[in-house]
């Protein structure tokens, strides 16, 4: 876990400078789980933020290559993100991390846990 407290102490960070709402109690659960070190999934999971792909494109000043279908980024504390994708009328969520863990998946949520437990894995 010591190769993720980065995204640990951005996530804490993050929650802390966020003036805009009142969040002492999930300061405090992500404060107990960095402690604790019991920081995963789920904690992992709240970082999520849905772009437009037009949004999400001009956050940077050299982009990621995005499928030519994805319609709406799901990003996440670390530079992990998820496409959607549009395909006919059926959406499907791609994760690619560069390697042999990138997947595509129709379930946002089965697509996160995969792409957890690859972030989450001490070996990796």
């Amino acid at each position: 876990m010591k190769n993720l407290l980065h995204i640990q102490r951005e996530h804490l960070l993050s929650l802390k400078l966020d003036k805009g709402s009142d969040n002492k109690e999930a300061i405090q659960k992500i404060q107990q789980a960095y402690d604790n070190n019991t920081y995963g999934a789920k904690e992992y999971k709240t970082t999520r933020i849905k772009l437009k792909r037009d949004e999400f494109l001009e956050r940077f000043a050299n982009p990621p290559s995005l499928h030519k279908d994805c319609i709406e980024i799901y990003t996440y504390l670390g530079g992990m993100f998820i496409q959607v994708i549009k395909d006919g009328k059926e959406k499907k969520h791609c994760w690619d991390n560069g390697d042999d863990n990138s997947k595509t998946m129709k379930s946002l949520a089965s697509l996160e846990k995969h792409m957890c437990e690859v972030i989450f894995d001490s070996s990796y």
